[in-house]
């Protein structure tokens, strides 16, 4: 079973091609230019490169956000099209779980937040039950402020049993400052390398 993901929700573009649960091969891209001027040629790259019939792929994948409103409708109108064509059903995980997932611990809380600009960040905090995240909030914009404050809360009466507190998301580097600010001694910032939504992770997700 073939299966072709993407993410196209912040600046960043991940296309990832898969065998199952293997993966055959992936795109990181971070260029000057659009997701509608990359996206098409670089799923074109990557098939050609495995050598893949875009008609071989039997399901397809996309991230829905949150994060570039036209990003996200570039990745997911392409995707349906492909689906539509090659009457193939097409599955959809969001940005935030995708990162979580990535990085997924037992006993640990996996707080991803993403910049949205206007001062705002989308952000949501997970813990992992039999592989899945499990979200503490609903996903929204909010002020940096805010959501440590509403986070704060909900550990306060968490009856999960963790050991760590883990951040990441690109987030963290727009409003490093503001969030160092408000950092407690037992929470765990990430390194860049861990900001950015891998669509192999969000494909296994899907598939679990």
């Amino acid at each position: 079973m073939k299966i072709l993901a993407c993410d196209t929700s912040t600046s960043f573009g991940s296309i990832a091609i898969l065998n199952n649960r293997e993966l055959l091969g992936n795109l990181i891209i971070n260029t000057p230019t659009t997701h509608s001027a990359r996206l098409l040629p670089s799923i074109k790259f990557l098939l050609d490169s495995l050598k893949i019939n875009i008609k071989e792929i039997d399901i397809f994948m996309t991230s829905i956000g949150p994060g570039s409103f036209t990003g996200v409708r570039i990745g997911v109108a392409t995707l349906k099209t492909f689906a539509f064509l090659s009457k193939k059903p097409i599955f959809t995980f969001t940005s935030l779980e995708a990162i979580a997932y990535k990085i997924r611990k037992e006993k640990a809380i996996i707080s991803v937040c993403l910049d949205a600009r206007k001062k705002e960040i989308y952000s949501n905090a997970f813990y992992f039950k039999n592989n899945l995240p499990i979200e503490l909030f609903k996903t929204k914009a909010r002020g940096v402020e805010d959501f440590i404050n509403e986070f704060e809360k909900k550990l306060e009466n968490f009856e999960y049993e963790f050991e760590e507190i883990i951040f990441t998301g690109n987030a963290l580097k727009v409003y490093k400052d503001r969030f160092n600010r408000l950092k407690k001694g037992n929470w765990l910032f990430l390194s860049e390398e861990y900001y950015f939504v891998d669509a192999y992770y969000g494909a296994l997700l899907v598939l679990d």
